[in-house]
């Protein structure tokens, strides 16, 4: 899980939390940071994925490696990863 505390870091850009066996759904409060990049690989998040923010943006986050997704407007991703 993400903590809640990552909240009050201001000015962040860029987040690399990929190989940490984090689990349970992004946090929708990572929409609000104003990412240029976000880097989630290899850990085990399940749900929605966010669509504001960062995650507007395709080429600017990554989640490959990590299924059980659901997508609103990207299910071929999910598809994808379960081909692999």
């Amino acid at each position: 899980m993400i903590p809640s505390s990552l909240n009050s870091l201001k000015g962040l850009v860029e987040l690399d939390i990929s190989h940490n066996n984090l689990s349970g759904q992004i946090p929708n409060f990572l929409e609000l940071f104003e990412l240029e990049y976000l880097n989630l690989p290899h850990n085990d998040f399940e749900g929605e994925v966010p669509t504001l923010g960062v995650f507007a943006n395709e080429s600017a986050f990554s989640i490959f490696g990590t299924v059980d997704f659901v997508w609103t407007c990207r299910t071929w991703v999910t598809q994808m990863q379960h081909d692999k």
